[in-house]
């Protein structure tokens, strides 16, 4: 994040005075009093969010980060993410080159793909039969 609270404070007060200001000469005093809170909940949370976004998008400094010098790498750990992907190896990238290959790596891994059987086909069934079951599922 950019920045410190004290800008939420700053801008969460201004937005309350200006809604205290412009609400007190319509409003009875428990409602510009509401309003003037409400405003000031909004503004404080809507800076926070602003500040967010503008530290993600120009990549806000941290000064005690900065200026600390060198970290533990345990202390920096987690903070940054590595998007590259590591190389394939050679029997992972679509088909085996071989047989000879495939029962090597079988016996090697005790892995061995599923090989499930083939779906059989029914007998043909006769047209008079499918369409007496026809008739009985459409009778009910």
């Amino acid at each position: 994040m950019i920045g410190t609270i004290r800008w939420n404070a700053l801008i969460g007060g201004l937005g309350a005075a200006a809604t205290f200001i412009s609400s007190y000469s319509n409003n009875i005093l428990t409602t510009t009093l509401l309003r003037t809170l409400y405003s000031f909940v909004i503004l404080f949370a809507l800076v926070f969010v602003f500040r967010w976004v503008l530290g993600t998008v120009i990549g806000g400094s941290n000064p005690l980060r900065d200026h600390a010098g060198p970290q533990p790498e345990d202390a920096i750990r987690g903070q940054r993410i590595d998007f590259t992907t590591p190389d394939e190896p050679s029997g992972l990238s679509g088909e085996s080159d071989s047989p000879a290959r495939d029962n090597r790596e079988q016996d090697e891994s005790g892995f061995s793909p599923l090989n499930p059987p083939k779906l059989a086909t029914r007998n043909k069934v006769d047209s008079e039969e499918m369409a007496k079951a026809l008739r009985h599922l459409s009778e009910d």
